[in-house]
């Protein structure tokens, strides 16, 4: 009983002998357990060994980690995730209690280090020409696995299905492209990360865009045509106002000639198009040069310039 515990001597032949004795009563150790306490982020634990020592010291703390060999250490350790090779979680750690009389081990825990938290996913995808598409929620899941990923479609219901989704255009409903289509990425560390959506992933064919694409078609192809009609009479009366003294008839034969549906004037003095023979001079007028036909303005109209040297030529008519 722990009440025997005392010193001792003995006694021979009525005779007290010097020496004494020591007796300790000790319990034997109970077998441990591992408790832990880990920091919010789970990259740093404390671990404890636990049992009941009353009446069982001295007892003396043993660890063991993984495959390592037994430490003497105290009834509690700090473990880090960022301790060598710790990170993966696949280390196991068993104590040992031990006192003079006996020794128990405990059962060995494992996985103290939650996984990282998982990033927030994006969604990518890719089409085929038979109008089936396959979405990826893309996330970084390194150290952060085992990872769950949910899909939710338009405004269904989250249905945990795979990293990949597959979608046809000819499902129910989906045709319209007004489907939003949303995943999210989960593990034990919280809640999950929620992508942002995405939506008409299916192009139309060129057979829907019905009349009221052609409509606007029209309409678009009318207002340009407008505006270069706007643009080439504005351009044709600014030129004009060059040219007072012509009548608008007169003008246009020297504007734009045959290109405006008006004929070239014919050369009174050679009954020749003044631009192939050049006139000869009458009383003290030098003969004229043979004139030159100058380029086109634009890719929409052309300005026809009949171009010579008349000094001392004039009055000449073109």
């Amino acid at each position: 009983m722990k009440t025997d515990s005392g010193d001792y001597s003995v006694e021979f032949n009525s005779k007290l002998l010097n020496k004494t004795y020591t007796l300790s009563v000790i319990k034997a150790v109970p077998k441990p357990t591992i408790t832990s306490s880990c920091n919010p982020d789970k990259t740093s634990c404390t671990l404890t060994c636990e049992g009941n020592t009353t009446d069982a010291e001295p007892v003396t703390y043993s660890w063991k980690v993984g495959e390592g060999v037994w430490e003497d250490l105290d009834k509690q350790i700090n473990v880090n995730k960022s301790d060598t090779g710790k990170s993966t979680n696949s280390y196991k750690y068993i104590c040992k209690m031990k006192n003079p009389v006996s020794e128990e081990v405990s059962d060995p825990i494992g996985q103290r280090f939650g996984p990282k938290a998982v990033p927030k996913p994006t969604i990518t995808y890719t089409c085929n020409t038979d109008k089936i598409c396959i979405l990826t929620c893309e996330g970084d899941t390194t150290d952060a696995e085992p990872v769950t990923y949910s899909w939710k479609v338009g405004e269904g219901a989250w249905e945990v299905i795979g990293k990949r989704l597959i979608v046809s255009k000819s499902d129910t409903g989906k045709s319209t492209n007004s489907y939003k289509y949303i995943c999210k990425l989960k593990n034990s560390a919280g809640e999950g990360e929620v992508s942002d959506p995405v939506g008409s992933v299916f192009y139309p064919e060129p057979s829907e865009v019905g009349d009221g694409g052609i409509v606007v078609v029209v309409v678009s192809v009318a207002i340009v045509a407008l505006v270069a009609i706007v643009i080439t009479v504005w351009l044709v009366w600014k030129k004009k106002k060059e040219y007072p003294q012509d009548t608008w008839i007169d003008f246009l034969r020297k504007y734009c000639g045959g290109m405006c549906g008006v004929p070239l004037t014919p050369n009174t003095k050679t009954g020749e198009d003044g631009a192939d023979k050049a006139g000869r001079g009458q009383g003290n007028e030098e003969a004229v040069l043979k004139p030159t036909i100058t380029s086109c303005n634009s890719n929409t109209f052309c300005i026809l310039t009949c171009e010579s040297d008349t000094t001392d030529a004039e009055p000449v008519t073109a």
